[in-house]
């Protein structure tokens, strides 16, 4: 869905209230590169995480959205050997501390509620790896959206 909005400085300009990224599509900011995974027990039969694991890895992908309150969402897998990974929009913390780690399962889809972007445009998104509870650093991950809630 695109609003249109308008604002001081010359007009206003369509922003989307909702954008997809596929986690092959992240630009890796610490580590070595992103490893694709594919497996046919997935949604969508891939899944993407940097290898090799480590504490401090980060990547980023941009989004494009509207002003507004979104969830943000992400796609991916529980397994024993995941990391914890903090998420930044803009170099805010929208989540501190995600966990992945767990008993081995595919396509969980984990929800942050109440994020606002207070700017229409690109957003940046950053991800990275700051713990685990598990035995390694991994993270699987599918895709991450953001869809306006209010």
């Amino acid at each position: 869905m695109i609003k249109n909005i308008s604002g001081g400085g010359g007009g206003g300009g369509s922003f989307p209230s909702t954008d997809t990224r596929w986690m092959d599509e992240a630009t890796v900011i610490s580590g070595a590169n992103l490893w694709l995974q594919p497996n046919a027990s997935q949604l969508f039969y891939m899944r993407v995480s940097i290898s090799p694991p480590a504490i401090n890895n980060e990547f980023s992908l941009s989004f494009f959205l509207d002003s507004g309150t979104y969830d943000f969402k992400v796609l991916g897998n529980i397994w024993s050997d995941e990391g914890i990974i903090e998420w930044k929009l803009n170099d805010v913390v929208i989540v501190a501390s995600q966990d992945w780690s767990g008993a081995n399962t595919y396509n969980v889809l984990k929800t942050e509620s109440g994020v606002v972007i207070p700017t229409p445009g690109v957003q940046v998104l950053k991800g990275k790896v700051i713990g685990t509870n598990g035995t390694d650093y991994y993270f699987r991950l599918i895709k991450l959206w953001f869809e306006k809630t209010g």
